[in-house]
């Protein structure tokens, strides 16, 4: 793996409640957003387009990636609205 790209679309009651990892085929995670608890407001909405992921490097790229999107306090609801991943190789 060269580099890794994610969009993501989530709408959640509290954004700042959410823990958001990506997994390789390899079994390397990668945490790209860790509840703060910061934002109280009702109604979020987290766009991500194109956005840079590291740790991934020289890695295989060949097999299932997993996207977890969580709530830390399991009081709220959310969605994921959209996702994709673009992973360049040499």
């Amino acid at each position: 793996i060269q580099g890794v790209k994610l969009s993501l679309g989530v709408t959640h009651q509290r954004q700042g409640d959410l823990i958001i990892t990506l997994r390789s085929p390899s079994g390397k995670t990668v945490t790209l957003l860790s509840a703060v608890a910061k934002n109280k407001s009702s109604r979020a909405t987290l766009t991500w387009s194109g956005r840079a992921v590291s740790g991934f490097a020289n890695l295989p790229a060949n097999g299932t990636w997993t996207l977890t999107v969580r709530d830390a306090y399991r009081q709220h609801t959310g969605s994921v609205q959209s996702g994709s991943l673009e992973i360049t190789t040499r």
